[in-house]
């Protein structure tokens, strides 16, 4: 089945999703003020695959290792950290079928969808109490 999913696909997303990222970074980087915070989105396909295509996760994967590389490199003046949703019911995914969020459930150990509340309150929670962390992927996706 992978062979449907071209080089050209691959490198696509790839773009969109990874490369884009360090970009943005990388271009305001001297603009960025001591104790300010980046979040990037991640996925739980960073450390699963499941339901996402090999591009996906390699992005995905990569926005972790982003993560590590861009916190090390600010050495603790910008805190950066990842967030590496479950699936959600968004418009995204609003065309998916029941039987896909069915199996995905079986796989949760909550039972339950991430919403995106869940992030949103997350990341504010993340950012203004200011706690000491950076470089870690925070997985929200009910224990899949």
């Amino acid at each position: 089945q992978f062979k449907k999913f071209t080089p050209s696909n691959f490198k696509k997303i790839l773009n969109i999703n990874l490369s884009s990222q360090y970009s943005i970074i990388y271009n305001i980087s001297d603009k960025l003020k001591k104790n300010s915070h980046i979040i990037f989105l991640s996925s739980v396909a960073s450390k699963n695959s499941i339901g996402s295509n090999a591009a996906y996760s390699a992005a995905k994967s990569g926005i972790n290792n982003l993560t590590l590389f861009f916190s090390r490199a600010f050495e603790g003046k910008i805190k950066v950290n990842s967030i590496a949703p479950g699936l959600m019911k968004t418009n995204l995914t609003k065309n998916f079928n029941n039987k896909y969020f069915q199996n995905y459930l079986e796989k949760t150990l909550t039972k339950k969808l991430t919403k995106p509340s869940d992030i949103s309150n997350f990341i504010i929670n993340l950012i203004t109490n200011d706690y000491n962390i950076t470089g870690q992927i925070f997985y929200i996706d009910g224990g899949c």
